[in-house]
């Protein structure tokens, strides 16, 4: 269910209308570090993890 657009079904798959700000939710992206599937959080994630995030920044990581 979507707040912010009429939702359908179209061959069986569910489908936002276009420019649904909140299409991201439904989605599944792969990590651009390690490649795993996840479900994004936010608009323009692209990491499943602050620790991939780091990697491919090549940023200091503190896993504690």
């Amino acid at each position: 269910m979507c707040h912010s657009c009429q939702v359908v079904k179209i061959q069986g798959k569910v489908c936002h209308e276009f420019g649904c700000p909140e299409k991201y939710k439904s989605e599944t992206r792969e990590c651009k570090e390690c490649g795993q599937e996840f479900n994004p959080k936010e608009k323009h994630q692209a990491f499943c993890s602050d620790r991939c995030y780091a990697i491919f920044y090549n940023l200091p990581y503190d896993e504690d």
